[in-house]
């Protein structure tokens, strides 16, 4: 009688199952699990303070996955429990248990979004739910900027390396807006550690890693009175420190990383550290920063397979500059339009002709007496079709900013350039809509540009 009145509830078995069609009989398994009719096992899922109870069955289950029937058919304690005698499932939230029991009842994958996605993934990979995972993966097979922390920080957990080198190189490709997502905030230690150890990162500089960097140590900080601010600076800074080493502050000139001294950012680092790294850069000499600090000068851009390089040759003549016949330097001003330029070379008429050249070129910014890079040449050049003057590191160029190129003669007669009136052929250049970013800005006055006829510049793509 007691069982009777138990399954009164349930219907008729014939209404159930009307039709054997797929379409008709997965409606009718998700309506088993989701009204609970004829359920024989109870699980109680629960995750921190949230949980819920599911009625389910058995049979199901075990066909979905086999670590489902060995618990539900095994020699296990859960095989003899009583339908309302329910087994516990921690550490996992209902909503994705039941995302999951949706998907093995009626072949549901709605997951609405890549976090929820995760989950699923990694809960069908605990229970060898294999159907489960390639459905779940097919939501992250290209995650965006804002979703791929959250994958790469699932595989990582599973230790399932397969898809790493690709995400790495999303991250790579879009780290400007990777570093400004919600899920790098909820990033591991690890995670963020590997990021600043990565050669090449598509950054216009490396403030926004050092901006990034606090954003994720700040992250869950409380504000409050004076005394709990200084603990969560001190905890920030426990937090941050490691990464901290990874900048590589000498790309930074004296102005930029002044600035970043004035932001919230600063409180990272202790008022004797800042002092050593803006003395570091200002006397370019890597050695005076702090102790297991980055020396490396390198930028982070994309490695040349994956560059654009231009060669841009700008057209001068006389009647656009004054030549100064008496002077031995040759000076050109110019700016670029936009930050993704990396000036790497400087052409030079005198290195393509029959003579010895003694000479010293500097790179410098308008608003900063520090020489960016200075290399010196003497002799002749190997070959006398090559007149580029390679620069030892390439030079960041910053949008709307004035840089300086001048190039001290050291001979006696100082070569001179006759070719300004001359057009580079087309084979000279490697021209593309990109190229029209950068605009020259030439001085009438007082300039002598007697030898210094273009650059070579490396563009990283959009």
């Amino acid at each position: 009688m007691a069982m009777a009145a138990e399954c009164s509830s349930d219907p008729p078995l014939h209404d159930l199952w009307s039709s054997r069609r797929t379409g008709e009989r997965l409606k009718d398994e998700l309506a088993l699990y989701t009204e609970g009719f004829f359920y024989d096992c109870t699980f109680e899922v629960s995750c921190e303070t949230e949980y819920k109870v599911f009625k389910c069955h058995k049979v199901i289950l075990a066909r979905s996955s086999p670590v489902f029937a060995k618990m539900l058919f095994g020699n296990f304690s859960e095989s003899s429990k009583d339908k309302d005698d329910p087994i516990q499932i921690n550490l996992i939230e209902p909503e994705i248990f039941d995302l999951v029991m949706r998907y093995v009842y009626g072949d549901e994958a709605d997951f609405k979004e890549v976090e929820k996605a995760c989950k699923v993934y990694k809960f069908s990979h605990q229970w060898l739910m294999n159907d489960l995972m390639e459905v779940a993966a097919k939501f992250f097979e290209e995650p965006s900027p804002e979703d791929v922390i959250t994958v790469h920080e699932m595989f990582k957990s599973l230790n399932d390396y397969s898809h790493y080198k690709s995400l790495l190189s999303i991250i790579a490709s879009n780290a400007s807006a990777v570093l400004k997502s919600e899920a790098w905030l909820k990033s591991s230690v690890s995670t963020v550690l590997e990021v600043f150890q990565m050669e090449h990162l598509r950054v216009e500089s490396e403030k926004e890693l050092f901006e990034a960097l606090y954003a994720w140590g700040a992250q869950g900080a409380a504000i409050g009175n004076e005394e709990k601010e200084m603990i969560d600076v001190e905890e920030i800074r426990a937090k941050t420190k490691d990464a901290l080493k990874l900048i590589r502050f000498m790309t930074m000139d004296a102005v930029e990383f002044g600035e970043l001294c004035k932001s919230e950012c600063a409180k990272m680092m202790t008022d004797e550290d800042k002092l050593k790294v803006i003395v570091s850069i200002d006397l370019v000499d890597q050695s005076l920063l702090p102790e297991h600090f980055s020396r490396d000068r390198r930028y982070r851009k994309l490695n040349h397979k994956d560059s654009m390089y231009y060669t841009f040759l700008p057209k001068i003549s006389s009647n656009e500059v004054i030549l100064d016949s008496e002077s031995g330097n040759s000076v050109f001003k110019f700016a670029s339009r936009c930050s993704r330029h990396y000036l790497k070379g400087i052409q030079l008429e005198c290195l393509g002709q029959d003579s010895e050249v003694n000479l010293i070129c500097n790179i410098t910014c308008a608003h900063s007496p520090k020489v960016l890079a200075s290399i010196s040449f003497k002799g002749m050049s190997e070959s006398k079709d090559s007149k580029w003057l390679k620069l030892p590191h390439e030079v960041h160029l910053k949008e709307n900013v004035f840089y300086t190129i001048s190039v001290q003669y050291l001979q006696n007669n100082p070569v001179k350039s006759i070719s300004f009136t001359k057009c580079p052929s087309a084979g000279d250049l490697v021209w593309g809509s990109e190229v029209r970013d950068l605009k020259l800005f030439l001085i009438t006055e007082k300039i002598s540009v007697t030898d210094i006829t273009g650059f070579e510049l490396i563009r990283c793509p959009k």
